[in-house]
């Protein structure tokens, strides 16, 4: 007897057992209901038995299913093993090794990524960069970069795999002493112009389509590209500004020159994740990932809790699996 059995087909057939639904197989896989239908259908033509009773509701395993299950789990980790160690055999001999890390997290995190992929890979040629969101990701796509850490444009992508870092909220930044204490705070930002980030920027959209959402409608001033700009445009000028606790952590010489406080509005949180080509890097990804939670964790968190008490529940670093809606 001969087989025709692929690991796709497999690994459909594992997640229609344990979720015991072909519809939510189908979520998990990005596929429709009828294409998983045909894999499982496929895997039981060239088995020649049964191994999924549709007419129960939910779907139950067959005697052969459940006997088959912990033979298909073993099949596909014995692959999953082999494409792992082939990965870093090609891994050892990387000449290169290019990654971007987002502006108000390049000083915290590029040092010590620096060194971690140094002592992995010596003699790899190490080359980081900052900048935006936007160039980040059209940059890995395009294999220009390998790594990126930066706010995420997406929730899932087919082409790339994604390993969160951290959660943190919209806040409010102000010239000192230019809001009263003991006056409505919404009132008074009304009166004040918003000093904006470019709409070109990721954290320029997410602010825009908040106030959207929240039908805060305030009137165009000023936009700009950088959190250092608006900043000293406000501190020097007046004004205020929607950010986050990272920017501020970016550009400690203007906090003293600034107040902040929670924004009057139900706020909403970016993430920060690290993104690379899928299955291109093995469980590199996954350890830098690990990395730049524990740096986050031990050399920033504690420092903007103190700075901000009042953002500790919403200011996230994250599990590995955490999963979360994205605004652009």
């Amino acid at each position: 007897m001969s087989f025709d059995i692929n690991f796709r087909t497999l690994n459909v057939f594992v997640l229609v057992a344990e979720a015991r639904s072909m519809a939510v197989a189908a979520e998990k896989l990005k596929a429709s209901p009828s294409t998983v239908s045909q894999h499982i259908s496929n895997l039981e033509k060239n088995l020649n038995t049964q191994l999924i009773d549709r007419s129960a509701r939910p779907i139950t395993l067959t005697t052969a299913g459940r006997w088959f299950l912990p033979h298909a789990h073993k099949i596909l980790d014995a692959v999953s093993a082999v494409r792992t160690e082939m990965m870093d055999l090609q891994l050892a001999s990387l000449p290169s090794l290019k990654f971007a890390i987002m502006d108000g997290l390049d000083v915290l995190l590029t040092p010590d990524l620096m060194v971690a992929l140094g002592e992995k890979f010596p003699g790899c040629q190490l080359t980081a960069w900052t900048g935006g969101s936007e160039e980040h990701f059209q940059a890995l796509i395009k294999r220009d970069v390998d790594l990126i850490v930066t706010a995420d444009r997406y929730l899932h992508h087919e082409m790339l795999e994604r390993h969160p870092v951290i959660s943190e909220p919209l806040i409010v930044v102000t010239a000192k002493s230019a809001v009263k204490k003991n006056k409505d705070l919404k009132q008074q930002l009304n009166a004040m112009p918003l000093i904006r980030y470019s709409y070109r920027l990721q954290i320029g959209r997410m602010i825009e389509t908040h106030l959207n959402r929240i039908r805060w409608n305030l009137p165009y001033n000023n936009e700009f590209d950088s959190s250092r700009s608006i900043f000293a445009t406000i501190s020097k000028y007046g004004g205020w500004a929607l950010t986050t606790p990272i920017c501020l952590f970016n550009t400690p010489h203007f906090r003293n020159q600034l107040d902040i406080y929670p924004t009057p509005f139900p706020t909403v949180n970016r993430t920060i994740s690290l993104w690379a080509r899928r299955d291109e890097l093995a469980g590199l990804p996954s350890d830098l990932g690990g990395l730049c939670r524990n740096l986050v964790q031990k050399s920033c968190r504690n420092e903007l809790i103190n700075l901000i008490p009042w953002i500790k529940d919403d200011f996230k670093v994250l599990s590995s699996d955490y999963q979360t809606n994205v605004v652009t």
